[in-house]
């Protein structure tokens, strides 16, 4: 039993830290790639949901 419940936590604590550290790296590469797409074209990075947003926040 302790074995199992060993290998079960072992198992287990890898594959949600790399959940949270995939979710973490995601969400830095999204907003660093929106900061310098909206350095490079303007307040305007490509996408059409984040334009808008990006824009006013880049003329306030």
């Amino acid at each position: 039993m302790a074995e199992r419940h060993y290998s079960d936590g072992a198992f287990l604590e890898p594959f949600f830290l790399g959940v949270a550290v995939l979710w973490v790296v995601g969400a830095l590469f999204f907003i660093s790639m929106s900061a310098m797409g909206s350095s490079r074209v303007g307040g305007a990075p490509p996408g059409a949901n984040q334009t808008p947003v990006a824009a006013g926040n880049q003329m306030q």
